[in-house]
């Protein structure tokens, strides 16, 4: 099993990390967001991404360039605009 999450001003972002056929891992729908402070929140989104475990998806089509899913949660526009106020 895969999982990431992302701490990014003052919220933490738990998305489903998918499977892909090939072999490697895309971050997808739903993300769960819940507050730093909210330590309840944060293990209740932990635990629920680990029951949901890894799904397989079909590979994504090579044009297609969307972001990953926690840009949308996030309101930017791209991985680069999330990452950039994301906590190390």
């Amino acid at each position: 099993m895969y999982w990431q999450f992302y701490p990014r001003m003052g919220l933490v972002y738990v998305p489903t990390t998918a499977m892909v056929q090939r072999g490697f891992y895309q971050i997808g729908a739903p993300v769960t967001v819940a507050s730093v402070s909210d330590a309840v929140a944060i293990r209740r989104a932990l635990t629920e991404m680990m029951t949901r475990g890894n799904p397989k998806v079909p590979a994504p089509d090579p044009s297609d360039r969307s972001p990953p899913a926690v840009t949308k949660y996030a309101g930017v526009k791209n991985w680069g605009s999330f990452v950039r106020n994301a906590s190390a």
